[in-house]
């Protein structure tokens, strides 16, 4: 596969490298395996690339960052009648990588939000409404991947003055044979980091005395949900939020009593 130069204009291996941002060796192998034409050489033997030589490297480097084998490169340049399932198979591996990194991002984004409130100060109240099903589970139906990896796992806890009576379960958005509703709820959400049940406990009783001091009317139950991704960023041993159920009514009275 010998060419003719079409400009004066030429560059050394090593600058092509460099303009490329691609290694010598890699250049080398390309034109060993005919990836690209055989590249002129100078009167001293050295490899000498012109502007197509460029532009041709240029392509394989875009073509390689899209996911595309060396195979497949070699079918597009020298198969014509390929182009098409190539690059239709090529669009869908990269829509794949742009959905994990959207999730990726998804995750960051989250990630970054918990870090927030749990600064000094800012482990502050809000509020949410959520419909949906609590679905009980035995706890040692569950196993060590299911808790790490599991985003709808939850714990109902009736409020005691005694002690705390959890309920492991797992929420879901459709009703399932013995689960509980949580329909149309509104819920005061309060972002914690703890270690132990006493942690949980602690925060339990601080939220309530939230609720009652803006006016709330409690409905009598905590719900507890776990995101056990930011132990890692928080450096505690876990993180999740506290939902406590309130009564919808009451909020228009809570509300009044801030202004």
């Amino acid at each position: 596969m010998k060419k003719s130069l079409n400009t004066e204009n030429h560059v050394s291996i090593g600058e092509a490298s460099k303009l490329l941002n691609m290694s010598i060796d890699t250049i080398r192998y390309y034109e060993k395996i005919d990836l690209i034409p055989q590249i002129d050489r100078r009167d001293s033997g050295y490899r000498k690339l012109d502007f197509t030589d460029l532009l041709h490297l240029k392509g394989i480097a875009y073509l390689r960052q899209c996911g595309l084998s060396i195979d497949e490169i070699k079918n597009l340049f020298h198969e014509p009648a390929s182009k098409d399932k190539v690059i239709k198979k090529a669009l869908r591996e990269l829509d794949k990588k742009i959905e994990a990194l959207q999730e990726s991002k998804r995750f960051l984004e989250e990630a970054h939000n918990e870090l927030q409130a749990f600064e000094k100060g800012k482990q502050v109240y809000s509020y949410q409404s959520f419909s949906g099903y609590f679905l009980p589970k035995a706890s040692d139906s569950l196993s060590l991947k299911e808790y790490l990896e599991a985003d709808d796992l939850a714990w109902v806890i009736p409020i005691s003055d005694t002690q705390l009576e959890v309920v492991q379960g797992q929420l879901t958005p459709s009703y399932a044979k013995g689960a509980e509703p949580f329909r149309g709820v509104l819920l005061l959400e309060k972002s914690i980091e703890f270690v132990n049940d006493s942690d949980i406990e602690s925060e339990i009783h601080a939220l309530i005395k939230y609720a009652l001091e803006t006016g709330h009317k409690i409905k009598g139950r905590v719900l507890l949900t776990v995101y056990n991704k930011s132990s890692c960023f928080t450096g505690r041993s876990l993180a999740g939020k506290l939902f406590l159920e309130i009564d919808k009514e009451g909020q228009g009275r809570a509300d009044k009593k801030r202004l």
